[in-house]
């Protein structure tokens, strides 16, 4: 197991070195992070297992430098998504597993949300503050995300019908991934 969690951390930072070196972002797995978490509460399931102190000890140092390897990667991919968009005002979401494209579109809701309000305070206007749910339904599959009012839902199946907050479901629907039932 020692040899295989040594290739596993090797592996990693050859993808987080490739990454850092390419001006694009690389093509990972849809299920990447998931993956990643699985094998990692494996490893160190078997590491707390070892009873030699020492080793165990060394191995817990490994372990923790290769989740750093890992959150810097995460931290670096969404950096390099959102520089994307800033240059080119948009990016080709299938180069990025499904939790990078959910903090993705979380940090671009919010940004969508601090713009309207800072036109309209522009304008003089209040921003208005809206509140409420909107049945919608999913055009295509999409994975379980956290919402506006803090709770998580899905994740969804195409012609899925959910209750979301207001926002959430106007923030889905602008990027074609539900439409209206009153719509």
């Amino acid at each position: 197991m020692t040899e295989n969690f040594s290739e596993y951390r090797k592996r990693m930072l050859e993808l987080l070195l490739r990454e850092m070196e390419s001006v694009d972002l690389l093509r990972i797995e849809e299920d990447f992070y998931e993956k990643t978490a699985k094998k990692l509460l494996h490893f160190k399931n078997f590491i707390e297992s070892i009873s030699d102190k020492n080793i165990r000890e060394d191995m817990l140092r490994q372990f923790s430098s290769t989740e750093r390897v890992l959150k810097i990667l995460l931290l670096l991919r969404i950096k390099k998504a959102l520089e994307e968009i800033m240059s080119k005002d948009t990016i080709d979401y299938s180069k990025l597993p499904r939790l990078e494209r959910e903090i993705l579109f979380q940090v671009l809701d919010k940004y969508d949300r601090f713009l309207r309000r800072f036109q309209r305070s522009l304008q003089g206007k209040q921003y208005p503050k809206k509140t409420g749910y909107r049945l919608v339904y999913f055009l295509k599959r999409y994975p379980k995300i956290l919402a506006s009012n803090g709770k998580s839902y899905g994740p969804f199946r195409e012609n899925d019908l959910a209750l979301l907050p207001l926002a959430d479901a106007n923030y889905l629907e602008k990027r074609g991934i539900v439409k209206g039932v009153d719509s």
